[in-house]
Parts: C-alpha cells; structure tokens; sequence
C-alpha cells in the first residue's frame, strides 16, 4: 500500500465532477484501532479496475486506483468516489483496506459497494462499510 506522501488525489472525484459524475463521500468521524484508541494511518478504496466516464464535449475522465486517504486522530480526510452501481454502464465493487500504525495487519473488505442505492443521502461513514 502507498505511503501518505504517494497519495494521488486526483484519483478521487473533485467538486465539479460530483455534478457529472454519480458519487458517493465516504467519511471517518471515529476510526481506532484495536485497542479503541484514535487510529492513525491510512484507507485504501480500490475498484481492481481503471475506471473511464467517456467526455461530454471533451476529454474522458480517467479515475486511477487505488484512492488513499489518510486517518490522522481516528478521523479519515472525506473522499468523494464514483458510485458502484451508477457511475459507469457496468457495476463493480471496492475493496477496502484500512492500514493503521502499530495494527498487526491491515484489515481487508472486499466487495464493498459504496453506491446512492445503498446510501441515499450520498453519504456513508467508514465504519458501514468495515
């Protein structure tokens, strides 16, 4: 998994694109580790696959993998990612992976959709989808 400083945040959706683009922000007001103390690290949303939306009038929008988010004091930076099922013509899942200094592993969710479907209000909290 990326370090902070690989984050590439142009992998994930800007202000304009959410008009464009179906999306769903995916929060983390509470994130700890095992021992329940604020959590430090990182969350990786990858999709397993390079995901294109065709351009309207322009050039095609290209979302890379994975997007890598940072957990600084149990709260995870917000981060706005293509919905599952209503972005592109064909559905497809994340797999989450959340990496927290002095975890003994990473914990891994695959499958996980992130989708308006799912989550009305365009908006979910980390701890729904671990």
């Amino acid at each position: 998994m990326p370090s902070v400083a690989d984050i590439d945040a142009s992998a994930a959706l800007d202000g304009n694109e959410t008009e464009s683009v179906p999306s769903v922000t995916v929060t983390g007001n509470s994130v700890t580790d095992g021992g329940g103390n604020p959590g430090q690290g990182l969350v990786m949303f990858d999709a397993g696959q390079v995901l294109v939306v065709p351009g309207m009038g322009g050039a095609a929008r290209v979302f890379g993998n994975p997007v890598v988010v940072e957990v600084y004091a149990g709260v995870m930076v917000p981060v706005v990612l293509p919905d599952t099922n209503l972005a592109f013509p064909t559905s497809f899942t994340y797999t989450v992976t959340l990496r927290l200094e002095g975890a003994d592993s990473d914990l891994v969710v695959g499958s996980v959709e992130i989708s308006r479907l799912l989550y009305p209000s365009a908006t979910c909290d980390l701890s729904e989808l671990l």
